[in-house]
């Protein structure tokens, strides 16, 4: 259902029952709620203010309350108007109720003992003739039992008058009381209802026959209690083998006043107690209850108490002193002292001490906290539970029962603005033996707790639940010392133990939703362990009559504590069910009156509530809201009590994995006022794995059953040591600090610590790697990555993985923004150049240079600087393999030929010539074609610069006759003489010749001689 449409209904179902006088609620001027925003009110508790000072068990019969308890139909109203009549007689104080006409109808459904006569009274007030009004009681099913109609009185003259009924309630426990108009507006008000006894109205604060020697017939019994004789006097007398026997006797008391119930008890056996109490007429619990728990040592065997049982009688008039013992029908076997124990009663007195006003509670509440279960809370786990006040208790922590508590979302959760603890079936290869006895733990459930988050110290707590049903259901609401070791989670040594820290009990259910127990525990002070203080133990039984809160179709009913200093009301929705004041037991004092968590667990199975039954899967325990509140009065003495202690001031932690860290070092301590020294206390710590808890680990090979399958919350480090700290593997945990005072209940403050691996560098140290391999040199900026290279810490932890995640990130980035250098071309350049500047008619082939050339590409990175480099080296190894062409020895070779078909002899000097033959190289090729050309040209010169020798020929050269030029033969020259002439083409005249020759070879001389 949705939840603004629940509350709707809810403020609608809550206005019946105001109407139904079941129910009421504080209202807003009583109720402080500016603290906390709250989706409901508390309830008031009723405590019968109205009538005080009359025996009447009818509530808020002089309307001073408003309509509450009254239903009202057709016109009635309940007014503070005045009538006029305040002068006259009998008068109302503020509040009365008006009848108007025919059916209007003022009614309230009131609880009798059956077989019981009453007297039922009003007054009204009729102002005119004709008018009238019918005063009635009748049952359920509209029965008239007995009515009475009153007229208008001439002689009244329209004051108030006295109408009366008396009835026997035969067989019936609740009746109607109404006050029906028949004609006209009539005032009503004062209506009570009073129990009589058959002698009439009861003798205030008188027992009679307390000694039991008259056998009196007002002593009655129940179960297996008996009126016999016990060494020859007749006493009352509760049988052995028995859990339920009672002698009991109804008596009339004043209201407001002070009475002492005075009896001697005899117990039998060692261990036995019974109760001397005061209850209703028909021998049930007064609200709140008075009781007395008589408990029976070795040494008291068979031997006289005198008890005694004070009381204030508040608004009871009517009531029965009752000497009884009751046991659950679980406790009811031989193994019981109380079940095998007789118990005897005599001499029973009633003493009335001063008449007294009594106190009025304050009911102006302010609301410290409250959990409506609504999700909506900042920090909340997987399961909607608010973990900033909320922790687990984990597997199987106590007792025989059968569940394993866990905290899977199946059995905790958060669903439709409550909380659900739900059982559920374990699987079969999980189920264990309880170590603590022969069950099987067989369930898995859910239990939440405030320890170490949130304490609570006086006021009241509340939930509002609906309770599951079923064989040894075992649903609770409780609370214990909030310095509790939690069954060994702490050291010892840094609280206390059970029962030393307290248990109260608020509500705990064992099969039935409606019947439920309260419950005290604490030690008597000596520590020795055992649930034996004065009130502690011997719970009271309540069964639930009031209609609760129908939600969703279900019943819930608020189920609460009222807790002042010394003091404790157990309260059923506005009903309060037990009260016990506990401000003269020292030991209860101590154990109880220090802060407290509060716990809401379902367990199933166990010692007290039996085998749990089979089928249980799916039963819920539903709370729809817890609240805490105090009054002016309650808050005082919570202020009182923190005034004289500390507080612990602590966070949550995180430290590495393997540190030895100092826990401690942050964690102060407060005091709570000058009166305290800090300096008395200790601080230390214990650490337990509640977080790391699973409800089904994998089995190691290690493991020899699946025992491990338990899962358990363990105390790992149970005191401040650093290196033990280091050895915990990574995971988070409870930190339980606490605060030591050698006299005072330990401080407690629970933290979370989280320890934490290393934090994953896998990718930073590839890309630190990468980043590192990579040859600077090559890229135009490398600083970017040098700047990340510098950013990179290590030794962070898995809480900084997102730093690591961003320095891998920027690391990454800045290799990815690289931009390679250019490649060098300096080489490439030069050769090209070089290749360019050649000329290619030089060579014999030059393809190989222009191929290379062509293969030449530019804009190409520092990466591909081998291939820059191979086309640099092809080039200039196609350079190298050129072969240049032959020079062209044409010239030279005419020349040269022409040198050589000259007569050397013929001339003056041919040694140039010769030495210009001389120098001619060959196979030299184009490149040497000016040295070639040179060797031509020199040769050229020599052979041009040829002198022949001059020939002097001494013979006649007289021409003979002509003759025919083809008929002369030159002379054998062996047959001639040396001719010594001067040998001339012609006849011309020699003398001018030979100077020539002269001077020619004077010339030749001196050229020789500078030349030299």
């Amino acid at each position: 259902m949705n939840k603004t449409i629940t509350k709707v209904f809810l403020s609608l179902s809550m206005c019946l029952c105001y109407t139904a006088g079941n129910v009421s609620n504080i209202h807003a001027a009583s109720l402080n709620t500016s603290g906390v925003k709250t989706e409901y009110e508390m309830l008031e508790l009723q405590r019968n203010k109205g009538n005080s000072g009359s025996s009447n068990i009818l509530s808020n019969g002089d309307f001073e309350q408003g309509s509450k308890k009254w239903t009202i139909k057709n016109d009635a109203v309940i007014t503070n108007e005045k009538d006029g009549n305040e002068n006259k007689g009998f008068t109302h104080s503020q509040y009365y109720g008006v009848v108007k006409g025919a059916d209007s109808t003022l009614s309230q459904k009131i609880t009798v003992s059956s077989n019981k006569n009453y007297a039922a009274q009003a007054r009204v007030k009729i102002g005119h003739a004709g008018e009238s009004v019918r005063f009635v009681v009748y049952d359920d099913s509209n029965t008239l039992f007995k009515e009475s109609v009153v007229g208008y009185d001439e002689s009244l003259k329209g004051t108030y008058q006295t109408v009366n009924i008396n009835i026997n309630s035969e067989n019936y426990t609740q009746l109607n009381v109404a006050l029906i108009g028949v004609n006209g507006d009539v005032c009503v008000d004062n209506v009570i209802f009073t129990p009589f006894t058959s002698k009439g109205i009861m003798d205030p604060g008188v027992v009679e026959d307390g000694d039991f020697v008259n056998r009196s017939n007002r002593w009655k019994t129940t179960g297996d209690g008996k009126i016999q004789k016990h060494e020859g006097n007749d006493s009352g007398y509760l049988l052995s083998w028995s859990g339920n026997a009672s002698v009991y006797q109804e008596v009339s008391l004043k209201p407001n006043t002070e009475y002492t119930l005075k009896a001697d008890v005899l117990i039998a056996k060692a261990g036995a107690y019974g109760f001397l109490a005061v209850k209703t007429p028909n021998v049930e619990n007064l609200n709140p209850a008075v009781e007395k728990t008589v408990k029976c040592t070795k040494d008291q065997e068979w031997t006289w108490q005198q008890v005694e049982l004070k009381f204030n009688s508040r608004n009871n008039t009517s009531v029965s002193v009752c000497f009884l013992k009751w046991l659950d029908n679980a406790d009811r076997n031989q193994n019981n002292a109380t079940f095998m124990s007789q118990m005897i009663v005599d001499n029973v007195e009633l003493v009335e001490g001063k008449s007294e006003v009594q106190e009025v509670e304050d009911e102006n509440y302010t609301v410290l906290w409250a959990d409506e279960f609504n999700g909506n809370q900042k920090n909340t786990d997987s399961n909607g539970l608010d973990v900033d006040n909320w922790g687990y208790e984990l597997g199987c922590v106590r007792g025989v029962e059968q569940q394993h508590y866990v905290k899977d979302n199946a059995n905790v959760h958060i669903n439709d603005g409550k909380l659900v603890l739900e059982v559920t079936d374990r699987k079969k290869e999980d189920q264990y033996k309880n170590p603590r006895g022969n069950r099987q733990v067989i369930y898995n459930s859910g239990s939440v707790r405030t320890h170490g988050k949130r304490e609570f110290l006086f006021g009241r707590i509340e939930v509002l639940a609906k309770l599951p049903k079923g064989q040894a259901t075992f649903p609770a609401f409780w609370t214990l010392g909030a310095d509790f070791t939690l069954d060994g989670s702490i050291n010892g040594d840094q609280g206390d133990g059970w029962p030393m820290s307290g248990e109260i009990d608020i509500m705990e259910s064992i099969g039935n939703p409606n019947v439920v127990y309260e419950t005290l525990h604490y030690n008597n002070g000596s520590g020795n362990g055992n649930d034996d203080g004065k009130y502690a133990g011997n719970g009271k039984t309540t069964a639930i009559t009031t209609p609760g809160r129908v939600i969703d179709g279900e019943v819930y009913h608020v189920y609460g504590i009222n807790w002042s200093a010394g003091k404790m009301e157990w309260y059923i929705d506005d009903q309060i069910v037990r009260s016990v004041d506990y401000s003269d037991d020292p030991a209860a004092l101590k154990a109880l009156d220090r802060p407290q968590y509060i716990q809401l667990n379902f367990a199933t199975g166990g010692n007290w509530p039996g085998d749990a039954g089979k089928n249980l899967a799916g039963q819920q325990f539903k709370v729809e809201y817890a609240y805490y509140a105090q009054n002016e009065k309650q808050a005082a003495s919570a202020k009182k009590y923190y005034e004289n202690t500390v507080s612990v001031n602590a966070k949550d932690m995180i430290i590495k994995k393997g540190t030895e860290a100092d826990l401690l070092k942050n964690v102060t301590l407060k005091a709570g006022s000058d009166k305290v020294n800090v300096d008395d206390y200790t601080i230390d710590y214990s650490i337990d794995n509640e977080h790391m808890f699973t409800t089904s680990p994998d089995l190691t090979d290690e493991s020899t059953s699946n025992d491990e399958a338990r899962t358990r919350v363990d105390c790992l480090v149970r005191t401040n040591d650093p290196k033990e700290i280091a050895k915990l593997p990574a995971g988070e945990y409870n930190l339980h600090i606490s605060a030591m005072h050698k006299s005072k209940p330990s401080v407690r403050k629970t933290v979370k610590l989280t320890i934490v691996a290393s934090a994953d560098y896998t990718k930073l140290t590839k890309a630190v790697n990468k980043a590192n391999a990579l040859d600077k040199s090559l890229y135009k900026d490398f600083s970017k990555v040098e700047d990340a290279l510098d950013n990179v810490k290590y030794d962070l932890d898995i809480t900084k993985q997102s730093e690591v995640n961003a320095m891998t990130k920027a690391l990454e980035d800045a290799m990815a923004g690289l931009e390679y250098k250019d490649a060098d071309y300096t080489k490439l350049n030069e050769a090209v150049n070089k290749a360019k500047s050649l000329d290619k008619t030089l060579y014999v082939d030059f393809s190989a240079v222009e191929d290379a050339l062509d293969n030449v590409k530019y804009d190409l990175d520092i990466t591909k600087q081998s291939e820059v480099n191979a086309m640099t080296k092809a080039l200039e190894d196609a350079m190298a393999g050129l072969e240049y062409k032959d020079a062209d020895y044409t010239k030279l070779n005419e020349a040269v030929n022409k040198a050589k078909s000259l007569d050397k002899t013929l001339y003056v000097d041919f040694s140039a010539v010769e030495s210009a033959l001389n120098n001619v190289k060959y196979d030299l090729d184009i490149t040497k074609q000016s040295e070639v050309d040179a060797m031509t040209k020199a040769l050229e010169d020599a052979v041009a610069k040829l002198e022949k020798k001059i020939t002097i020929d001494t013979t006649d050269k007289t021409d003979p006759k002509p003759s025919d030029k083809n008929d002369q033969k030159p002379s054998d020259k062996s047959d001639s003489k040396t001719d010594t002439t001067v040998k001339t083409g012609d006849t011309t005249n020699v003398l001018p010749m030979f100077v020539s020759v002269i001077v020619t070879l004077l010339g030749i001389f001196l050229l020789k001689r500078k030349k030299a």
